[in-house]
Parts: C-alpha cells; sequence; structure tokens
C-alpha cells in the first residue's frame, strides 16, 4: 500500500529544488490514487506557479480549497498566484482567508501588507506589518511605507534597522540609496549603493539609482558610464534610456541625443515601448520631422499599440495634419484600456481645443476625469475650455483674487535680516545649477535647473527657508474658504506636504512658457534673487509672473492675461496647480533665482 504522506514527502523535497518534472509525476500518482487529495492538489499547484501556467495553478488552488476549505496555506498560496497575475484586490481577500482560519500565519501577513501597499493603502499595509517580528524583510518593507507617507526620515531608520539585523540584505540597502537621494545626501546613496553593488552587481535597476545619485553629486561621466552598464544589462530599460539622453541634453551632448534608443532596437527591434520612447525623446528635443518618420516606422514592424498611436497624432498634429492625427487618436483610445487611455484622452482634448471643438473636447475630458480626477492639466483645460465659450464656470475654478497669495517670508533664526539669509541661499543654490542646458522636458527657456528635490537637503540654509516656506504654506491654506465639490478647494486638509521643490535659475532673455503642475494641488514661486530691471514700475513687467494665459496654442486674440504680480526677494507666490502661468523675459545681466515646489494635501 502507498504511504501517501511519504510520497507527498518526496515531491515536495523535488518542488525545494527545483525538480518540477519529477514533482509532477509523484503529485500526479497520488492524484490518480487519491483524486481529491488536498494536499497534491495544492502542490501540483504549486508546480504549475513555477512553470508560469498561472491559469492550471489557480484551477488546481481552488480545487484544493473544494476539498480543504480551511487550509490557510492554501488560501496563502492562492493569494500569491493571483497578486502575481496583478489581481491584487482578489489577492488581499484570499490572504484575508488565510488570516481568517490562521490568525497567526505570519506569511499571510506579511504577504497582506505587501499587496496592500501594491494598491496604496500604506496606512493599513503598516499597521500589518507593526504586528509582525521585526526581521530584515519585515523592516524593509516599512520603510518602503514609510517613504511613500512622506516619512523620509522614518524610512530611513527603519532600513537601517533592517541592515542591522542583516547587513547584506540587498533589498534594505537599494532602498535607503533611494531614500537618502530624496532626503538630498546623495554621497551617502552613492556609499549606500556602492555596498548593494558588492551584493547584486548585475541588478539593472541599482545601477540606474547608482547612476542618478553620482549625478546628483556631479559626477557626469560616472552617471553616463553607469546609466549605459543599465541599458547594457537590459537593453529596453526606458527609465535609463530616457537619464542618459536627458544627460546629454543638458550637459553640451547633443550629438549623442537619442543615439542609445537606436543602438538598443537592434537587439529588441519588436518592442513597441522602446520604440514610443525614441519618438516621445526625439518630439521633446523638437525633432518632428524624425520622430515622426520613426512613428511610422514603428507601426509598420510592430503594429498598431495604442502607445504608438498616440504619439503619431501628436506629431501629426503638430505637422497641420489635422484630420489624420484625430483619425490617430481616435484609433488609440480605441485599442486601449480605461485607465491608459486617460492621458490619450487628455491629450485629444487638447488638440480638439486649438479646433476650437471646445463640445468635444469639454467630453474628452470628461473622460480623462474618471480615471485621473486630481490631474492639474485635464482642470486648466476645462477652464480655457469654459473661458472661450463664455462659461460663468470659468471664474468658478479659477478665481484670481481668491485662489492666488503672495507673502514675504519670515526672517529665519540666526539671521539679522531676510536680505542676509538669501545671500546665504544664494550662495548655497549656485552650486547646484552644473549643467550647461535647459532641461529638456521643463518649461524654463534660456536657464537652468537643479536636479534631485531641493527642500528634502540637509543643508542648514535650505532648511531654514523649508521652516519659513512652511508657515506661509499653512497660512495660506488656513484662508481658503470651504468649498465641496470646487476641484481646489474641496482638496482643502489640515496637513500637506512637498511633492516636488527644486531651483531655476534664469539668464538673461530668460522665461517660463505658460504652463500648469499635472500632478499639484497648490504651486508656487520663491523669488531668491531679482534681476534690477524688475520692478512694480514696470509698464511691460519684465521678469514678472503672470496668470491666465495659456500655453495650449491658441490664437493671439483669444489669450488674455488675468492677473500679474511683480517679483520681489523673498516673496512666495501661492496658487492652484491648475492655473495658467508663466514669466515674461528681462534683459538685465543680474539672473533670476526662484525656489518652486509643489504641494499635495496629507
Amino acid at each position: 500500500m502507498v504511504d501517501v504522506k511519504a510520497t507527498i514527502a518526496k515531491g515536495l523535497e523535488a518542488l525545494r529544488v527545483k525538480d518540477l518534472k519529477r514533482a509532477e509525476a509523484i503529485f500526479q500518482d497520488v492524484l490518480r490514487i487519491q483524486p481529491g487529495a488536498a494536499n497534491a492538489l495544492h502542490f501540483m499547484g504549486a508546480v504549475r506557479q513555477l512553470e508560469g501556467r498561472t491559469a492550471e495553478a489557480e484551477r488546481y488552488f481552488r480545487d484544493a480549497l473544494a476539498a480543504t476549505p480551511e487550509d490557510a496555506g492554501v488560501h496563502n498560496s492562492l493569494g500569491n498566484l493571483l497578486n502575481q497575475m496583478g489581481e491584487h484586490e482578489a489577492a488581499l481577500a484570499a490572504f484575508e482567508a488565510a488570516l481568517s482560519h490562521q490568525p497567526d500565519l505570519t506569511t499571510a501577513m506579511l504577504n497582506a501588507a505587501i499587496v496592500l501597499q501594491k494598491l496604496g493603502r500604506h496606512d493599513d499595509a503598516l499597521a500589518r506589518l507593526e504586528a509582525l517580528p521585526t526581521d530584515a524583510q519585515v523592516l524593509t518593507a516599512r520603510g518602503l511605507s514609510l517613504k511613500e507617507l512622506g516619512h523620509l526620515a522614518k524610512a530611513e531608520a527603519a532600513y537601517r534597522q533592517a541592515l542591522a539585523v542583516n547587513p547584506r540584505y540587498f533589498r534594505a540597502l537599494h532602498n535607503l540609496g533611494g531614500v537618502l537621494s530624496l532626503l538630498g545626501r546623495a554621497p551617502e546613496a552613492v556609499s549606500v549603493y556602492e555596498q548593494a553593488l558588492t551584493i547584486g552587481p548585475k541588478v539593472p535597476e541599482l545601477r540606474y539609482a547608482y547612476a542618478t545619485a553620482l549625478y546628483d553629486t556631479g559626477d557626469v561621466d560616472g552617471a553616463d558610464l553607469e546609466f549605459r552598464t543599465a541599458i547594457a544589462l537590459k537593453p529596453d530599460y526606458i527609465e535609463a534610456h530616457d537619464a542618459l539622453n536627458r544627460l546629454y541634453w543638458q550637459n553640451g551632448k547633443q550629438a549623442l541625443f537619442g543615439k542609445s534608443y537606436s543602438v538598443c532596437l537592434k537587439a529588441v527591434p519588436m518592442s513597441a515601448p522602446m520604440r514610443e520612447a525614441q519618438v516621445r525623446a526625439l518630439e521633446l528635443a523638437g525633432r518632428h520631422t524624425e520622430a515622426l518618420a520613426a512613428v511610422e516606422d514603428a507601426l509598420r514592424i510592430v503594429g498598431t499599440s495604442p502607445a504608438l498611436l498616440h504619439r503619431q497624432a501628436r506629431l501629426l498634429a503638430s505637422a497641420g495634419q489635422m484630420e489624420e492625427a484625430l483619425a490617430s487618436y481616435n484609433g488609440a483610445v480605441k485599442k486601449s484600456a480605461a485607465f491608459a487611455a486617460a492621458p490619450i484622452w487628455l491629450d485629444k482634448a487638447k488638440f480638439l481645443t486649438r479646433l476650437a471643438r471646445y463640445d468635444e473636447a469639454l467630453a474628452a475630458l470628461e473622460r480623462a476625469e474618471d480615471v485621473m480626477p486630481h490631474d492639474q492639466e485635464m482642470w486648466a483645460y476645462r477652464g480655457l475650455c469654459w473661458r472661450l465659450m463664455g462659461d460663468s464656470r470659468a471664474a468658478w475654478l479659477n478665481d484670481y483674487d481668491t485662489f492666488i497669495g503672495a507673502d514675504i517670508i519670515g526672517v529665519p533664526d540666526g539671521y539679522d535680516s531676510l536680505g542676509v539669509f538669501l545671500k546665504a541661499l544664494g550662495g548655497v543654490l549656485a552650486p547646484l545649477h552644473t549643467s550647461k542646458s535647459q532641461p529638456l522636458d521643463q518649461t524654463l527657456k534660456g536657464g537652468t535647473q537643479s536636479n534631485g528635490a531641493l527642500l528634502t537637503r540637509p543643508d542648514p540654509v535650505i532648511r531654514a527657508l523649508r521652516r519659513e516656506i512652511e508657515k506661509v504654506v499653512a497660512a495660506f491654506i488656513a484662508r481658503l474658504p470651504a468649498g465641496p465639490g470646487h476641484p481646489f478647494l474641496s482638496r482643502k486638509a489640515a496637513g500637506f506636504r512637498f511633492n516636488g521643490s527644486w531651483s531655476v535659475r534664469l539668464k538673461p532673455g530668460g522665461f517660463h512658457v505658460n504652463h500648469v503642475h499635472p500632478k499639484g494641488w497648490i504651486s508656487s514661486s520663491f523669488y531668491v534673487a531679482v534681476p534690477p530691471s524688475v520692478s512694480e514700475g514696470d509698464a511691460d513687467h519684465k521678469g514678472w509672473i503672470k496668470f491666465g494665459e495659456s500655453g495650449a496654442g491658441l490664437a493671439p486674440e483669444l489669450e488674455t492675461v488675468a492677473r500679474r504680480i511683480c517679483p520681489a526677494p523673498g516673496l512666495v507666490v501661492l496658487f492652484p496647480s491648475y492655473m495658467w502661468h508663466g514669466t515674461e523675459p528681462f534683459a538685465d545681466d543680474a539672473p533670476r533665482i526662484t525656489a518652486p515646489f509643489d504641494i499635495i494635501p496629507a
């Protein structure tokens, strides 16, 4: 008589060493003897999962649960499979079922926390993680949620605790480097990444992160090498290609711009995402003829992917081929899932606005809003359409008197005057402007922008600036009226956090094109230094910030400036992130230095 328990143990040993054929033969032998044997069904599911045959794996797991519905281990295995398949809500339900039958099953607790992180529910994830033993994996998972919630110092502490438990825990080292970079401590991040490289030298994501930290320290050549190493390890690593080509653009190596895409497409010729990234880069660089040729090649080679049709539509519109562009937009949204279609609907709305087809543009914006209700560009175009149609909702959305604030910061502790502080701040910001050209994908023309998050830097002068800015922002939010149903006022909350901060140094003749900040709630310009010609009495408003005039490419007679503010050293100007704004150029030899930032509710 066959000893089923001993046979299953042999199958598990084969499964442990990944001898899947032997494991399958053993478990199938058991199922021939006992067709409903729950353990054999469970472990056959594990075999199929390792083989990548997910549908069969799910069927085995569910058959095992039909036989033993209270088996927490099977619920946990099903949850892992569903998580792997991207079905995160269903995976969470499976882990919850496991815990309902075995509340102390720590693997299910940890797995539930990881899925909650993927669902963006980081507070819930932390609550689960707090109940688990503090090993390196759990502490690292805590660090991830703390980072996503904006608690960077606490995230750093969690990662360091994980490394105290296991100094060679790769994920903790990798994630610690990322937090240190966010905190503006790039040299420390470089050191941590170098430790991680002794463990995982061939991990492309680590090489990319290391390159980014090197770039933030000013080591352009080192960053160049590491971005290229990441690409060599993973030829279709789009983020690394984008970063490498931005580096070339901003550091006087425009002749190399775009070449990495061409070289690597020889290795991955059928990669639609890589081809779309190449077209996007060429479009950003203003090389529209090349971009259109590249997208047409891509569509011929890999077929009509939504992303490629989207790029084609943009390029055809810029070339004045309006009917062809509309057809490509329609094809792109038709082929896209709802979530992926939202940015295409938004771009289609921009296109329709330029054609003065405002009702159709508003309908497209409604489709975008279904997926991204807080996208600020979407609201900017909605307000623009309302204004051009004479709709009173334009004034409701853009109340330029109530929604724009302008206040001078206080004098930080330890400084005799605001002028003394701003001079010290200028000295801290100057070394951050190391690039030779303006960023490829930003709004400034004739200037440079710093890298990384400015207001997380550990420099005491930056910390003093942040404290004073926080006071002004808190007072501005407190003054805002209540407004349920309003896209700006309804997001009012007691807490807030920075969602991006940087420094801009405009040269003579420099300016910002009219734009909005898509991922913010409140945006700002803080003025560090202002050229002499920028003054209240200037009828030409040189160097002033202006509101209301769009960057939508409309005929000049359709544009209007609703409000202007004259910059002054120490002034913080705050406004809704969806509000169109730009600046007038100036001609002084002295630069115009600002420290803009975005705020989101916390």
